[in-house]
């Protein structure tokens, strides 16, 4: 009987040496574990080329289309209004049937102005009015 608990204590102790051997050898596989790491950094770095390429690409079209509305804004009545008429910002809200004069502010059906329907203070969106730029 003791020769089979001596057996059964051998077998755990070889079963737990074989364990520890492999995870040693999981562990402390450095090459192995280098090109895992390599691999993955070619693969973030394709992913990150592929990102900027498309940032890139995004960027220049919303440059080319913020041109064309620049010129399109600036080539109509509202950039020559006198002051007093509508921001730029407030100029979308106009409705199709605007008056004769593109400098007359278009009124609501309860006279105020279209600026005074917004909760913001500010006219250009940005947290600061042009007279505070000045």
């Amino acid at each position: 009987m003791t020769a089979g608990v001596f057996q059964v204590r051998a077998g755990e102790s070889l079963m737990r040496l074989v364990s520890d051997l492999k995870q040693y050898l999981i562990l402390n596989d450095f090459p192995s574990v280098n090109e895992a790491i390599n691999q993955r950094s070619q693969q973030l770095r394709a992913l990150q080329d592929e990102c900027d390429r498309k940032l890139i690409s995004l960027r220049d079209e919303i440059a080319i289309d913020l041109y064309e509305l620049e010129e399109e804004y600036y080539s109509s009545s509202y950039s020559v209004c006198e002051p007093g008429a509508l921001p730029l910002c407030e100029a979308y809200w106009i409705p199709d049937s605007s008056p004769q004069d593109p400098c007359t502010p278009v009124m609501s059906e309860n006279g105020a102005l279209p600026s005074q329907g917004h909760a913001s203070p500010h006219v250009n969106g940005h947290g600061v009015s042009m007279s505070e730029h000045s």
